[in-house]
C-alpha cells in the first residue's frame, strides 16, 4: 500500500528558511547554512536534498539531481516540478539504492512524493552510478507526477531503466554482461517468456535479471516505435493493464516477445 511521506521534517526546513530570510541573510549565506542544518540547495533549483548526512553527501546528491533533470526534460518534459531527495536514516532493503515514497493514484498525479536513496549511496557508487540511480528514480517522480495509465510495471521500470543508462559515457550503458547472463538464463530454461513479471521484479533473487529484461523491453518498443510515441501511450488510458500499452502501440505480447529474444541475443557476447 502506498504510505504518506512524513512531513515534520519539510515543515521545519522551510521554517527555519524564512526565519533566516526575514534577518536579511543574503541568499548565498543562505545556501551555506542550510548545508550546515542537513539541507542543500541551489539557486532556483528544483532540487531539494535535506536529512541526515555531511554536506559533501547532501551536495553531491542535489549536483546528480541537476545533471538528470535536463535528462528527464527531453523524455518526460510535462514533469517541472520540484524534486525532494532525502537520505534513510536505516538501510533499505537490500539490493535496493534508493525508493519513492509517496501516495499514487493510476490516472492522477501523485501526492507527497520524495526520493529516498541508501544512507551509504555516495560512497558506494562513483559518480556516473550516481547519475544512473538519479535518473531512473527521477523517471518514477516524472511519471507519477503528472499521472500515468496502469501500465504493467515491467514498462514503467525498463524507461526508467533506459533513462538511467542512455546517458552513461562509457561502455556500461550497453550493459552486455547483464544481458548476456539473461541470454544464458533463457538457454538453460530458467527465465521463460521476455519482459518480467511484476513477481519477478520484486524478488530479491530475481531482481537483477528482471530489470535487465525489462529494460530490454523498453528498448525494443523504443526502436520500433520511438521514445515519444513509447511516452505518449503511457500517458494514454487506453494504455491500461497488462496489455493495454502493446495495444496502443499496435504491438501483441508475441511481436513483442519475438523481438525481445532477438535483441537479447545480439546484444548479449559471442558464445564461446
Amino acid at each position: 500500500m502506498p504510505r504518506r511521506v512524513p512531513t515534520a521534517a519539510v515543515r521545519s526546513r522551510a521554517v527555519h528558511a524564512r526565519t533566516v530570510h526575514a534577518l536579511g541573510v543574503p541568499a548565498m549565506l543562505l545556501t551555506a547554512l542550510l548545508v550546515v542544518v542537513g539541507c542543500s540547495t541551489g539557486a532556483d533549483s528544483r532540487c531539494r536534498v535535506d536529512g541526515p548526512g555531511s554536506a559533501a553527501e547532501l551536495t553531491a546528491l542535489r549536483e546528480a539531481c541537476e545533471r538528470a533533470l535536463p535528462v528527464l526534460a527531453q523524455v518526460w518534459p510535462q514533469w517541472t516540478g520540484p524534486a525532494h531527495i532525502v537520505p534513510a536514516t536505516e538501510p533499505l532493503e537490500p539490493g535496493t539504492a534508493a525508493r519513492v515514497e509517496g501516495i499514487a493514484r493510476p490516472g492522477a498525479p501523485a501526492e507527497g512524493d520524495r526520493l529516498v536513496v541508501a544512507p551509504d549511496l555516495t560512497a558506494a557508487v562513483d559518480s556516473a552510478g550516481l547519475d544512473v540511480v538519479l535518473r531512473h528514480e527521477l523517471t518514477h517522480l516524472a511519471m507519477r507526477a503528472t499521472g500515468t495509465a496502469s501500465i504493467p510495471l515491467w514498462a514503467a521500470e525498463g524507461l526508467a531503466e533506459h533513462v538511467g543508462y542512455a546517458s552513461v559515457p562509457d561502455e556500461r550503458r550497453h550493459r552486455t554482461e547483464e544481458v548476456t547472463r539473461l541470454r544464458d538464463r533463457v538457454a538453460a530454461g530458467t527465465w521463460p517468456g521476455s519482459v518480467p513479471s511484476e513477481d519477478r521484479l520484486t524478488d530479491p533473487g530475481d531482481r537483477n535479471d528482471a530489470y535487465t529484461a525489462a529494460w530490454l523491453g523498453i528498448e525494443v518498443l523504443i526502436a520500433e516505435h520511438g521514445l515519444a510515441a513509447v511516452t505518449a501511450a503511457m500517458q494514454d488510458p487506453a494504455s491500461g493493464g497488462e496489455s493495454g500499452l502493446l495495444t496502443t502501440l499496435g504491438e501483441t505480447p508475441d511481436t513483442l516477445t519475438a523481438r525481445w529474444h532477438e535483441e537479447l541475443v545480439s546484444r548479449a557476447a559471442p558464445v564461446d
